[in-house]
């Protein structure tokens, strides 16, 4: 699955007023959280990583 175009889909039909199907909305949130907690995990291991060196 792309991760943009339910994404786009879903803030398109919220912009327009369009009903967003409720898969659309779940994979967006899904996505959503994934980048979210790996981008967390991914800045908390630098920030380990840079503070130990110092």
């Amino acid at each position: 699955m792309q991760p943009f175009t339910p994404f786009i889909e879903a803030v398109r039909g919220l912009l327009m007023g369009i009903p967003v199907e409720a898969g659309t909305m779940l994979a967006t949130l899904i996505w959503c959280a994934v980048f979210s907690v790996g981008g967390y995990v991914w800045a908390l291991w630098l920030y380990n990583r840079k503070s130990v060196r110092a």
